[in-house]
C-alpha cells in the first residue's frame, strides 16, 4: 500500500482523481484511507457515509453520472482523530467490489463525502503536477460541492489525503474456463461462458452467464418477391442472385435457409423447379424462383446489367522526334531508357565537380530497374583525381569511377557497364565509347557497381556527380555524359471483363520547336464498354528534340558497295519517296526544312541523277547539303511470242523455194519502245534487209530459203 499525504485543509466534498499503475503486476484496489475532520467547523464523529464511484477516466466525466460505476455507499463507523497539523491517522473506506488495474492501464475514481468533509490539497490554473508514490501515478482532478453536478470549480484542482489499499500479484487474474473467447463469432444457439480468479489469499471467485443467438426473430411462412429488380454486375461481370435480393417485407429466416432458381424464361410449373442457368449469372434477363424449406415459392424478374466503368491506365511518355509514338493508353516500356548530354565542352576543377540531371519521372513510380550503365567521355591532365558517382532518386549512391592512381592523363571514354569488358589497366579507359566494367575503389575493376540499383524504383530524378579530389591543381574537360536504366514494363491493356471497348483518343498539342520538350501532347484516352460505361485517363508525351548526330542522308543507288543496286529502267520516275528522304523525312519537330534538285544525265544505257540534297536547321541557322547519286539500268531482256514453224515445198523443176518471214508479234522491251529484231539460219540465204545494217527493223521483211531432200523448208526463229 502506498500513501499520498497532504496537510492543507480545505472544505470542498467532491474530488476527482486519475490512477495509474506503474507496475508489471494487476494491481487490485480494495480500499482507500480518507483523512477527516476540519478545526475551524468542529470536528468528525461517526457515522459518516462516503459515495465511492469508478470510471475509465475521470477526464469530462466530472457531471456525467452514467460514466461511473458505484463502489459505496460506505457507512465509517470508526473517525479517526484529526491533528491541527494537518497530519494523524486517516480512516478505512473499504470497497464494495475491487477495482483491477492491470499494468499501465489508468483508472478515475469519484470521492463524495455526503455527510462530512474530506481533506483535499488543492491549488488554482491547474499547477499540481501528477504525483508518483510506489506502483501509483495520482492525478488529480476537479473539486465541486456536490455530485455529478455543475458547480466543479474552474481552474481548481486537488490531491486527496487518502491511501491506496490494493493486492499485487496473480490476484485479480480472470481466466476463462468454458465457452469462446471475445472477438468470436458465436454459432446459432446458446453458448455458455465461464470465468474464475483467484485474489492473493488464494480465495476463488467463478462466474458464467449465456450468450444466445436465435437463428431468426419471428420468421414470416409467407414469401414475397419483388416484381422487378435490377442487379449490376462485379468486377469479373458476374451477379450472385441471393434471396435477400429478391425477397421483400418479412421478416424472413436465415437467407442461406432459402434455395434460389434462376430461369431464361418462366417456367409453367413453379413447383419445386430446377433453374436453367448456373448462379453466378451474367448480363441479361431472367426470372429467378425464391423456395422456402417447406416448398413454399414466390417469383421476381431480374435484369443483370453493367454499371461498371473499364478499367485503364494512362502512362507518360518521352520520345525524340525522330521516333514513332506508341499509340497505346499504357504502352510497354522495355530496354534502356537513355538520355545523354552529348556535345560538351564543359570544364572540371574549376569547378571542382559538375552534376547533371536525369529525368526519368515519366516512368511509373515503382518501376524496378533492371540494369544502369553510364556514358563518359572526360580528359583530365590527372586521371586519377576524377570521381564519377550516381545518384538515384531514393538517393542510392554508386560509384562508377574513383581509383586514387591512373597518374597522368588517361582519357576516359567508355560506357561503365557492369557486363561490358573486364579492363586490365589505366589505359583500358579509353574505349571509343565501347562497354567496359567499373573502376573504383579500391582501385580495380568492379563487376558489380551498378548493380547496386537493381530493383530500386526507377521512376525520378537521377544525378550523376563528377568531381575532383584535389581542386585547383590540374584541369579537365567534360565532353559527354550520360545514362542507360533498364527497364521491363509490360504494356496495360484497357479491360472491361464485360466484353469489347471502345478506345478512342482527343490529343491538345503544345509546341515549343527548339527547346526540349519541342511538342508536348495532352492526350486524353477514353475507353467506352458495351453497356455506355466509360473511364477516361490523360497521358503526357513529352516529345524531345533529337540529337543532331542522329541525322543521316539517303544512300545511293549505283550499285557499288555498301550502297542500293542500281534501279531498273521503264518503271516510274525514282523520286524520294522510292529512294529515301533524310531523316526518312522527319523534321526534327518542325525545326528541319528540307529540299531536293535532280540533275539528270543520259548514259550509253540507262540515265544517271545526281540529286542534290539541302537541309536547314531553323533554330541552329546549320546548312548542309549532300549529293545523292541514283543511276539507272537496262538489265532485263526483251520478250515476243515464239512464232509457229512455217512448211513451204520448193519450186516447179527448181530445189528451192521463197519464204516471206512473217512480222515478229507482241515484241517488247522495258526501256526501248521499238526493239530492234534478226533472223539467223544454218541454211540457206537471207535476203530483203532494206536498210542493209543487219537488223530487221520493225518494218521490214525478211526471206529464210532452205532446201530440204523431202522439198521442206524448216524456218527457226530466235
Amino acid at each position: 500500500m502506498e500513501q499520498f499525504s497532504a496537510y492543507l485543509v480545505i472544505h470542498y466534498q467532491v474530488v476527482c482523481f486519475n490512477l495509474t499503475n506503474n507496475s508489471g503486476n494487476v494491481m487490485n484496489v480494495t480500499a482507500f484511507g480518507v483523512r477527516f475532520g476540519n478545526p475551524a467547523y468542529g470536528g468528525v464523529n461517526p457515522p459518516q457515509t462516503m459515495q465511492v464511484f469508478s470510471a475509465p477516466t475521470y477526464v469530462g466525466n466530472e457531471t456525467n453520472a452514467g460514466a461511473w460505476t458505484s463502489l459505496g455507499p460506505v457507512v465509517l463507523t470508526t473517525i479517526a482523530p484529526y491533528f491541527a497539523t494537518g497530519t494523524g491517522p486517516l480512516s478505512q473506506v473499504n470497497l464494495t467490489s475491487q477495482v483491477a488495474i492491470a499494468p499501465g492501464q489508468t483508472r478515475g475514481f469519484f470521492i463524495y463525502g455526503a455527510t462530512a468533509c474530506p481533506i483535499f490539497n488543492w491549488a488554482f490554473g491547474g499547477s499540481m503536477a501528477p504525483l508518483t508514490n510506489g506502483p501509483w501515478t495520482l492525478t488529480a482532478g476537479s473539486i465541486a460541492f456536490d455530485m455529478f453536478n455543475s458547480m466543479f470549480q474552474t481552474g481548481q484542482i486537488s490531491y486527496p489525503n487518502i491511501n491506496v489499499q490494493a493486492t499485487m500479484g496473480g490476484g485479480g487474474d480472470v481466466v476463462q474456463t468454458s465457452g469462446l473467447p471475445s472477438g468470436s463469432e458465436f454459432p446459432i444457439g446458446t453458448t455458455t461462458n465461464c470465468f474464475s480468479t483467484e485474489d492473493a489469499a488464494g480465495n476463488e471467485g467463478s462466474c458464467c452467464f449465456n450468450v444466445t443467438v436465435n437463428n431468426y426473430p419471428n420468421p414470416t411462412n409467407t414469401l414475397a418477391c419483388n416484381d422487378e429488380v435490377i442487379i449490376t454486375v462485379d468486377e469479373e461481370c458476374n451477379a450472385d442472385i441471393n434471396a435477400d435480393m429478391i425477397l421483400e417485407g418479412g421478416p424472413y429466416s436465415c437467407y442461406d435457409d432459402y434455395r434460389v432458381e434462376i430461369f431464361t424464361s418462366m417456367p409453367a410449373n413453379t413447383w419445386n423447379a430446377t433453374g436453367d442457368v448456373d448462379n453466378p449469372v451474367g448480363l441479361g434477363s431472367y426470372w429467378v424462383g425464391i423456395y422456402d424449406k417447406t416448398g413454399n415459392n414466390c417469383w421476381g424478374h431480374i435484369t443483370v446489367v453493367d454499371k461498371l466503368p473499364p478499367v485503364m491506365e494512362c502512362r507518360d511518355i518521352t520520345v525524340s522526334c525522330d521516333e514513332e509514338i506508341p499509340y497505346e493508353p499504357a504502352p510497354e516500356v522495355v530496354g534502356y531508357q537513355t538520355i545523354v548530354y552529348d556535345n560538351l565542352n564543359d570544364p572540371l576543377d574549376p569547378p571542382t565537380e559538375m552534376i547533371y540531371t536525369f529525368d526519368y519521372a515519366y516512368l511509373p513510380v515503382g518501376t524496378p530497374v533492371q540494369d544502369v550503365n553510364v556514358i563518359v567521355h572526360i580528359d583530365h591532365a590527372y586521371t586519377g583525381d576524377v570521381n564519377v558517382d550516381v545518384i538515384a532518386p531514393d538517393g542510392t549512391l554508386a560509384t562508377a569511377f574513383a581509383v586514387g592512381g591512373c597518374g597522368g592523363n588517361f582519357p576516359i571514354n567508355c560506357k561503365f557497364d557492369d557486363e561490358g569488358f573486364l579492363g586490365v589497366d589505366c589505359n583500358d579507359l579509353d574505349q571509343n565509347g565501347g562497354p567496359l566494367v567499373c573502376l573504383n575503389n579500391p582501385g580495380v575493376f568492379n563487376p558489380l557497381a551498378m548493380a547496386a540499383f537493381d530493383g530500386h524504383d526507377a521512376s525520378g530524378e537521377w544525378k550523376i556527380r563528377v568531381w575532383d579530389d584535389f581542386p585547383g591543381l590540374d584541369a579537365g574537360t567534360i565532353f559527354k555524359i550520360g545514362l542507360e536504366v533498364e527497364v521491363n514494363l509490360p504494356q496495360v491493356v484497357p479491360f472491361d471483363a464485360c466484353g469489347d471497348l471502345t478506345v478512342t483518343s482527343v490529343d491538345d498539342v503544345d509546341n515549343f520547336y527548339c527547346v526540349s520538350p519541342a511538342k508536348v501532347i495532352e492526350r486524353t484516352w477514353t475507353a467506352t464498354d458495351a453497356s455506355g460505361n466509360s473511364t477516361s485517363c490523360v497521358q503526357t508525351i513529352n516529345i524531345n528534340l533529337p540529337d543532331w548526330s542522329t541525322f543521316y542522308w539517303p544512300v545511293n543507288y549505283d550499285g557499288l558497295a555498301q550502297n542500293k543496286p542500281m534501279l531498273e529502267c521503264g518503271a516510274e520516275y525514282p523520286g524520294p519517296h522510292i529512294t529515301g528522304w533524310p531523316t526518312d523525312g522527319n523534321d526534327f519537330c518542325g525545326t528541319l526544312e528540307i529540299f531536293y534538285n535532280d540533275r539528270v544525265y543520259p548514259l550509253t544505257c540507262g540515265t544517271k541523277i545526281l540529286r542534290d540534297w539541302t537541309v536547314v536547321n531553323d533554330c541552329t541557322g546549320l546548312v548542309v547539303t549532300h549529293t545523292q547519286v541514283i543511276r539507272i539500268t537496262d538489265t532485263t531482256k526483251p520478250t515476243f511470242c515464239d512464232p509457229e514453224n512455217i512448211q513451204a515445198r520448193t519450186k516447179a523443176y527448181i530445189c528451192e523455194s521463197d519464204i516471206a518471214v512473217p512480222v515478229l508479234n507482241c515484241l517488247k522491251d522495258n526501256c526501248d519502245a521499238f526493239p530492234k529484231w534478226w533472223v539467223t539460219t544454218n541454211a540457206g540465204k537471207l535476203v530483203g534487209d532494206k536498210n542493209l545494217n543487219g537488223y530487221v527493223d520493225w518494218n521490214e521483211t525478211w526471206y529464210v530459203v532452205e532446201y530440204q531432200w523431202d522439198n521442206t523448208v524448216y524456218v527457226i526463229m530466235q
